[in-house]
């Protein structure tokens, strides 16, 4: 039984994701007092996870990974306060917006527990035990597909990013007119409360695959047809093992990926035969009958496919690093980027 999010005719949610960039481990001076400060502010006002990502050249994100009703992010996001905090930033501030506005007919989401992670943290939930476990099943539960929308990128290859460097473009940035059919992934993965038996399996069966994949996807975003990748780890809940990449060996990972489009997304996972592998070997463990099946298995995962309209992505980019986000494609003519005041 997997668990997904439930909407009514008409509804619309909004991810809010904010990130501040810190040299170092932790952020510390100015950005800690910006950490600290936007926290302050969004703190219990939305669903939200707080993800540490690292970056290169000794850099990394915080990030806030928030999920809103259309109402409540107006009415928070024109409070004084935030507004006096976001419009006060400086130039150099290296702190980063992008707010997705979402209809559920583009969306589905999964998880393997009645819990509120991710999209399910939003409102109601349902469970749900149909088209799972085959290849295009993801596709397949989006409910604009039954009406014959393929969901194909409007662009007709992916473009080539600007690599993030350590040069700071001071001012705002503002990012919009992106290409339609972007495919945003949230996935997430919980170790916590797994059994002793379970994170033995894990370490013989899975931990391997799961890294190889990650790396795979990391490493050649272009090739893979994905414009941006984020893979972070949630610091407070601490890991499970001490070896291999730190945003891979926490308890609590979230990774968001933003796909070219659908059809990009089913090809990674296609080809890649350590994912092949990786999908067959869970299926039999953790699939009816296997080891892990039926309810014995406690890691918990959760996923999340937005297929979005170029016009329902704003990204706004405060003194970010060159490459950062969608600004590493502001010179290839596929958005529309402009410095504001």
């Amino acid at each position: 039984m997997f668990y997904r999010a439930s909407f009514k005719p008409g509804d619309k949610f909004l991810y809010g994701i904010y990130g501040i960039q810190y040299q170092g481990e932790s952020p510390s001076g100015r950005q800690l007092d910006l950490v600290q400060k936007f926290d302050e502010l969004i703190s219990g006002q939305a669903h939200l996870d707080r993800i540490t990502v690292p970056g290169n050249d000794g850099f990394a994100t915080q990030i806030w990974l928030s999920y809103w009703w259309p109402e409540s992010y107006a009415e928070w996001w024109s409070k004084p306060s935030v507004k006096e905090f976001w419009d006060g930033l400086p130039e150099d501030a290296g702190m980063w917006r992008e707010v997705l506005t979402v209809s559920p007919s583009r969306v589905q989401n999964a998880c393997t527990a009645e819990l509120k992670n991710g999209l399910n943290g939003l409102g109601d939930m349902e469970p749900f035990s149909d088209k799972i476990g085959y290849w295009g099943c993801v596709r397949h539960r989006i409910p604009d597909v039954s009406l014959g929308d393929k969901l194909a990128s409007s662009l007709e290859e992916m473009p080539a990013r600007v690599p993030e460097t350590s040069d700071i473009r001071p001012g705002r940035t503002l990012v919009t007119n992106l290409p339609d059919n972007i495919c945003f992934l949230v996935e997430g993965q919980d170790h916590t409360c797994m059994s002793a038996r379970e994170k033995d399996l894990w370490f013989e069966e899975f931990d391997e695959l799961v890294t190889g994949w990650m790396q795979h996807l990391e490493k050649d975003t272009t090739a893979n047809g994905l414009f941006d990748v984020r893979m972070g780890h949630v610091p407070d809940c601490g890991t499970f093992k001490d070896t291999g990449p730190v945003n891979l060996n926490h308890n609590r990972k979230i990774e968001m990926f933003y796909w070219m489009d659908m059809s990009k997304f089913e090809r990674a996972g296609r080809v890649h035969r350590g994912h092949i592998k990786l999908r067959k070997r869970w299926m039999e463990t953790y699939g009816p009958g296997g080891e892990m099946g039926d309810g014995v298995g406690k890691i918990n995962l959760w996923e999340e496919t937005s297929i979005m309209k170029g016009s329902d992505i704003v990204a706004e980019y405060v003194g970010c690093r060159e490459g950062t986000g969608f600004m590493a494609y502001d010179k290839t003519g596929v958005v529309h980027s402009e410095i504001t005041v």
